[in-house]
């Protein structure tokens, strides 16, 4: 429970005036750059998010905001998505629909429809998955082929400072057995990036840039031919969506020809 101080500093910050806070004198240039760092992480000002990151900022002390709240009676996000090969020839495309609903127990479940055409073969099909949140890496599969799909941290939005730190850079992870990203070698890192403005339906968006890393070594039981060994994510998000609004997939081959790429894949959001 925030004590009444601390709530008066909140209001302060949001410029409200709900309360009087004529007895509060926090140090002002703390304050602006509190501000500055909330700002570059895209968080709309005047808003509740905005004041509790201003607080986590100045070290106060205050609960830590809650995720955004997923438990709606249904969410949808749309994404195109792409492959590409080695030479940057484009081999894969299509769309894929992530959804949010409860099952039959009260808990939150993530539906994904994959509906992608190949040059030499296509993808068609529907996935349901515990719904993941905060730092997580996980696959998606299509149980019929055992073709896998990675995705990195879907739902981070105003959490993403609490979610993705240096005292919280490992993911959680969750693959089938016969993936390839299921081998107890794999070391994977995440960290937050500045801002970057990208395009996304046309407009140019102000979005908080998340990476993530991956490598296990070469050998018997690991990396051998024609499988990945490294793997570079990068992540885009914005505060009000709560999915990713771009993630970009690079598998590499193992670490001792670790340029070679194997595949590239793109999903950008299209409709929300």
């Amino acid at each position: 429970m925030v004590n009444n101080k601390l709530l008066l500093v909140v209001l302060l910050l949001l410029n409200t005036s709900a309360f009087s806070a004529e007895n509060i004198s926090p140090n002002q240039k703390e304050i602006d750059l509190a501000k500055v760092k909330c700002k570059k992480l895209g968080i709309k000002e005047k808003t509740d998010a905005f004041g509790l990151c201003i607080l986590d900022a100045m070290s106060i002390g205050v609960p830590t905001l809650p995720k955004e709240n997923l438990d709606t009676p249904s969410s949808s996000w749309k994404y195109k998505y792409e492959m590409k090969d080695i030479n940057g020839n484009i081999t894969g495309k299509g769309f894929v629909q992530f959804n949010i609903s409860k099952d039959e127990n009260g808990k939150l479940i993530e539906t994904s429809h994959f509906e992608i055409n190949g040059n030499l073969n296509s993808s068609k099909f529907d996935a349901t998955n515990k719904a993941y949140e905060g730092n997580v890496l996980y696959d998606i599969a299509n149980q019929t082929t055992r073709e896998v799909f990675l995705q990195f941290s879907p739902y981070l939005n105003e959490n993403i400072t609490q979610d993705i730190n240096p005292q919280n850079k490992f993911p959680k992870t969750n693959f089938p057995v016969y993936s390839y990203h299921n081998d107890y070698a794999w070391t994977f890192s995440s960290e937050l990036r500045e801002n970057e403005m990208i395009n996304i339906k046309g407009k140019n968006i102000n979005a908080i840039k998340v990476v993530l890393n991956g490598f296990r070594p070469t050998g018997p039981g690991h990396c051998m031919f024609a499988q990945p060994g490294i793997i570079n994510i990068d992540s885009w998000y914005v505060p009000n969506t709560k999915r990713y609004i771009k993630q970009i997939i690079k598998q590499f081959h193992c670490p001792l020809e670790m340029n070679r790429l194997l595949t590239e894949e793109t999903y950008e959001l299209i409709e929300d």
